[in-house]
């Protein structure tokens, strides 16, 4: 537990929370027409039907909007991520390494994830890996990764489980 609070301030630490930008914007906007469908009614993103409707996401991201507000809602989902990130790589690694048998060969592998930059631009060795936003992807990503460390520890049951849920996080 100890190794894990460590990774996930370091990794807290090296990726900072950039606000809601980019691809967060249209994702704030999915959740505020969910709760209030007549404001962006004439909207052609809204007008059709968009990706929203195929992922978990937004009734996640509606919870902490409920419970703390826009910003701060942002700020603390971003944070769940991320912690949620950094552990499941953490585990992953960890069982990686218990079931091969291998040494410690593998952090230097954790440490490019951990510091790496921006998603869309690249980190200190040119290797883009999580983006500083809230969005779907890093969530999915966080899933799929506990979902390879469970099937590495041999624990299928819950493997697949994470497998679908980061699915159903983002289907795309």
């Amino acid at each position: 537990f100890p190794l894990y609070l460590l990774a996930s301030a370091f990794f807290l630490a090296t990726h900072g929370y950039r606000g809601i930008d980019a691809d967060g914007r249209l994702y704030l906007l999915q959740v505020v027409h969910g709760m209030h469908p007549g404001r962006l009614s004439t909207d052609l993103a809204f007008m059709s039907g968009n990706q929203d409707e195929f992922s978990l996401f937004s009734f996640v991201y509606k919870f902490f909007l409920n419970a703390f507000g826009i910003e701060s809602g942002t700020r603390y989902l971003f944070f769940v991520i991320s912690i949620l990130w950094a552990c499941s790589l953490l585990y992953l690694l960890r069982s990686a390494l218990r079931r091969y048998r291998l040494e410690l060969w593998a952090l230097p592998f954790f440490a490019l994830f951990v510091t790496a930059s921006h998603y869309y631009g690249y980190g200190p060795w040119g290797y883009p890996v999580f983006e500083k936003i809230c969005v779907a992807r890093p969530l999915s990503e966080a899933l799929s990764l506990l979902g390879l460390g469970l099937l590495f520890a041999d624990r299928r049951t819950g493997s697949l489980i994470a497998f679908i849920f980061g699915t159903l996080i983002h289907p795309l």
